[in-house]
């Protein structure tokens, strides 16, 4: 009986294959053969799995990040200005770049072939990418201590010592803005610490479209 079954469904494989659909187990024909309608995970299934940073939103900024893929090249510029952003030492943008570089477990790599890719998560992935579209200025740093980022808390810290200081770096995944600010009172801007009093972004025109996600970090 169990070969009988095997042929019956090895037909039903071949079957599919003619109309190209590719079948990787089995017991799947008989499951679609009574199926009006599949739905698929839009990532990895419709798409590459691949992500990008498209925007930047700071304190009191709003930077356009171009460019695709995970090749590093790309322009980042404000919003209201087309002209390439100078990321300067000790400035907030430095600071944010730098964070999403070092406190990050993925790995930019540039294949024989000239094509790039990443070892590691594509979120983390697209940040490292990010963090290479610009070249930051030298400083010596010492990784000292790690918190890997979980699913329940939702948030991965490093203590790095750079340059003659210790700081703490933390890069959190969280799914909307007002999650990610829940446990801040102040925030940097350009100008230094200021309270917090909105929501990042609200104040520009700007908001992610439906299928963004809003990974934060920050320097502590």
């Amino acid at each position: 009986m169990s070969a009988i079954i095997s042929i019956i469904l090895s037909l039903g494989v071949q079957a599919m294959a003619r109309q190209k659909a590719i079948i990787r187990k089995l017991p799947t024909v008989e499951t679609l053969g009574a199926m009006t309608v599949i739905c698929s995970d839009k990532t990895g299934t419709l798409t590459m799995n691949e992500m990008t940073v498209k925007a930047v939103i700071t304190a009191d900024s709003v930077y356009r990040v171009e460019g695709d893929s995970y090749e590093p090249v790309g322009k980042i510029h404000a919003i209201d200005d087309p002209t390439r952003v100078a990321v300067a030492p000790g400035t907030l943008f430095e600071r944010y770049l730098r964070t999403i570089d070092l406190c990050n477990d993925s790995q930019l790599i540039k294949e024989e072939s000239g094509l790039w890719k990443i070892t590691g998560g594509p979120t983390e992935g697209a940040l490292k990418v990010l963090a290479a579209k610009v070249t930051l200025p030298p400083l010596t740093s010492e990784l000292r201590s790690k918190i890997p980022f979980d699913s329940q808390y939702k948030y991965m810290s490093t203590l790095y010592r750079l340059g003659e200081e210790e700081v703490v770096l933390s890069c959190s995944a969280c799914a909307s803005i007002s999650r990610a600010t829940a446990d801040c009172s102040r925030w940097i801007s350009r100008t230094g610490k200021a309270k917090l009093k909105s929501t990042p972004g609200k104040g520009y025109g700007w908001w992610p479209q439906p299928g963004s996600r809003l990974p934060q970090a920050r320097p502590n």
